[in-house]
């Protein structure tokens, strides 16, 4: 029967596993790779890490590897270090996705993995000096261990949730708040999902629910390079006549009318060929940036 749930746990995984190897190999495979598209990557191959770090933990849990003091404390440091990268890097993914600036500077990115290293490295150092407060009888971990555990990934996931679904609720995002709705709610899912493994930990929930949840943004991210310009990140003209439409109807249900504003660059011809297309695309994008910012203080000031 131990065999049989060991197998079963280590299968789950690298099922998991395989799925988001054909999506991280499906992405790089991608001409026009956005900022937002390379932090996904990242989120994928933590999620990798993680599913064969639990495997190994796993195999010296069930006693198919040794399980001495060494291998105990490297499993379980591990696999705090990758789940808070996870979180981190989810993080990071919810705030490029949804235009901030903050992370844009390494400085502050740096700043944000800080307590990835204190909490790792408390786990590291409670393990060695005190081990019997963090495992017990070299069988299960404590409860401080998983509290120390989750502490890093929770705020993560929690402080992605919060600000995506704040942001949700502006006027200026009403074209994604379905989008931001949705990323704010589906970490709360795997965060659940975590806390559910840990309570039960033979059953592998965690990367059927990560699996789930990453599927579901993948195929949002998906509708995104259909939907937007990778040059700028603006909507495209398929996303202009869904928005069209949508606002057409609410208009005629609420019987308010709607405006359409066209804008157009003067002299953009010139530009490229004095300065070359490099230059034009660049013009493009600090004209598209501009706009955005217009258009983000006229709804403020509404």
């Amino acid at each position: 029967m131990k065999i049989g749930y060991t197998t079963f746990y280590i299968e789950a995984n690298i099922v998991c596993a395989i799925i988001f190897l054909i999506m991280l190999i499906r992405s790089l495979r991608s001409v026009d790779r956005q900022i937002k598209q390379r932090v996904f990557d990242m989120v994928l191959v933590s999620f990798i890490l993680y599913f064969f770090s639990d495997c190994y933990w796993i195999l010296v849990l069930d006693d198919y590897l040794p399980k001495t003091w060494f291998s105990i404390t490297f499993a379980n440091t591990l696999n705090s270090v990758i789940l808070s990268y996870i979180a981190y890097h989810w993080f990071l993914y919810v705030e490029t996705s949804q235009d901030s600036s903050f992370l844009s500077v390494r400085r502050n990115r740096i700043r944000t993995q800080i307590p990835i290293f204190v909490f790792s490295g408390l786990i590291l150092v409670l393990f060695i000096a005190v081990p019997d407060t963090m495992i017990v009888d070299l069988k299960q971990p404590s409860l401080l261990y998983y509290i120390l555990f989750l502490i890093v990934p929770v705020f993560f996931v929690v402080l992605a949730a919060i600000k995506s679904l704040s942001r949700a609720g502006r006027k200026e995002n009403y074209a994604v708040h379905g989008q931001y709705i949705a990323y704010g709610l589906f970490p709360l899912g795997v965060t659940f999902f975590g806390i559910i493994q840990t309570l039960w930990l033979s059953a592998p929930l965690f990367c059927f629910g990560c699996t789930i949840t990453l599927l579901y943004v993948y195929m949002l991210s998906q509708d995104d390079m259909i939907s937007q310009d990778p040059l700028t990140g603006l909507n495209n003209r398929a996303q202009l006549r869904h928005y069209v439409a949508r606002e057409f109807s609410r208009s005629e249900a609420e019987n308010t009318p709607y405006y359409v504003m066209m804008l157009d660059l003067d002299w953009f011809k010139q530009v490229n060929d004095r300065y070359g297309h490099a230059e034009g695309d660049r013009a493009i994008i600090l004209a598209a940036k501009a706009s955005c910012k217009a258009l983000k203080t006229a709804q403020s000031a509404r």
